[in-house]
């Protein structure tokens, strides 16, 4: 049995000292599942815990602007699919399906509230240019 060298290298989706990032788009509830299709701002991994939702202008970058709060959460992740495939974690930049656990309801009356459009159970954000979108955001 021969000994090897094994250069580990360096996980470059870890994000040190940035919250915990996930801009939504499209929000559907489902039961007690909430299922959002959205872009990560970091990396996020199945258990990752979302407790603030902030809006952002949309030409605000999250991680450098504090933005509004807009509602206290507490949701937390409980799949990930990407690509066709069910995935432990999303890097930073990926778009992504998340199926997220917990109650919603301030959530959803926040979407509301900023005049998000509603069909059956499903929202989304309508404006007629990007200049006029905001960034809805779930954070640590």
């Amino acid at each position: 049995m021969e000994q090897s060298f094994v250069r580990l290298e360096p996980d470059w989706g870890f994000d040190l000292g940035k919250p915990k990032t996930l801009e939504i788009r499209i929000v559907e509830m489902q039961g007690t599942e909430l299922h959002v299709l959205g872009v990560s701002h970091t990396s996020i991994k199945v258990g990752d815990r979302f407790k603030v939702v902030i809006a952002h202008d949309a030409n605000e970058n999250p991680l450098e602007t504090l933005g509004t709060e807009v509602a206290d959460v507490l949701l937390v992740v409980k799949s990930i699919t990407a690509y066709h495939r069910k995935l432990n974690r999303v890097n930073a930049g990926m778009d992504a399906a998340f199926v997220l656990k917990g109650d919603a309801a301030d959530l959803i009356r926040a979407l509301e509230a900023r005049n998000w459009s509603r069909t059956d159970n499903q929202y989304h954000q309508w404006c007629d240019d990007a200049k006029s979108a905001e960034k809805i955001v779930l954070v640590r």
